[in-house]
């Protein structure tokens, strides 16, 4: 579909094709968009990653979006198209935006049933998979993550071609993480204000700042486990 004369990659959607079985995405481009951009695109990979996950009820739309954003990034330097840093990097500048009071210092964050709040659905929902990364990390010596929790629900058949609750498809993970991580952490951000130190994450991730200037900190606390969710080491 074409957007006008331009560059880029705009506006994209997924869904699942009952009638065909299968998987559609659907982006606005521009005209001149070059088949380079249309690889590097990061909305290219955020509706893929949708597929992956069941579409859920309007109410939980946040966990779906969360998830996409925060996985998109990190398979993307996977394949080699952006670096460690600017993973980082869009996290760093996007989570943020999670926050509803709009400005610093961010301590608290959640009540997302039904969402609408762009900022809340997409990097609220993504401090939540960094927050359950990190639990699933810590909890098991960085042996798994995340991703072998969203892998599991994909094995056992939670993609969009299924008709899945979030609830349905975090208790699948859960089960295959051998303990409740990924359930009651939804049902605080879903109902409740949770309490992160948005500054103190930063800091114990590597995560910093300097005269404006983002760059990385390889003597941070939790640097084994930054290493580990973008692949370069320790857990899978």
């Amino acid at each position: 579909m074409h957007a006008g004369v331009g560059d880029t990659v705009l506006y994209g959607e997924s869904t699942f094709n009952d009638e065909l079985a299968q998987g559609e995405i659907e982006v606005q481009v521009g005209r001149e968009t070059s088949f380079e951009s249309l690889i590097s695109s990061w909305t290219l990979t955020h509706e893929m990653v949708h597929l992956t996950f069941p579409i859920v009820h309007e109410e939980d739309r946040w966990l779906a979006e969360g998830i996409a954003t925060y996985v998109e990034p990190i398979a993307r330097k996977r394949t080699g198209l952006i670096s460690e840093e600017q993973v980082w990097q869009e996290l760093a500048e996007g989570l943020p935006q999670g926050f509803s009071e709009g400005g610093p210092p961010y301590l608290r964050i959640g009540n997302f049933r039904g969402t609408r709040h762009r900022g809340e659905m997409y990097w609220g929902g993504a401090l939540f998979c960094l927050l359950a990364d990190l639990k699933i990390r810590e909890s098991t010596s960085n042996r798994m993550g995340l991703e072998d929790a969203l892998v599991s629900i994909v094995q056992a058949g939670g993609t969009s071609a299924s008709d899945w609750s979030a609830r349905k498809a975090l208790s699948v993970a859960d089960a295959k993480l051998g303990k409740p991580v990924l359930l009651p952490l939804f049902e605080q951000f879903q109902d409740e204000q949770v309490e992160v130190d948005l500054q103190e994450l930063y800091d114990k991730l590597g995560l910093v700042y300097d005269q404006g200037e983002f760059r990385l900190n390889d003597e941070a606390p939790l640097l084994p486990l930054r290493l580990a969710i973008i692949g370069n080491g320790g857990g899978k």
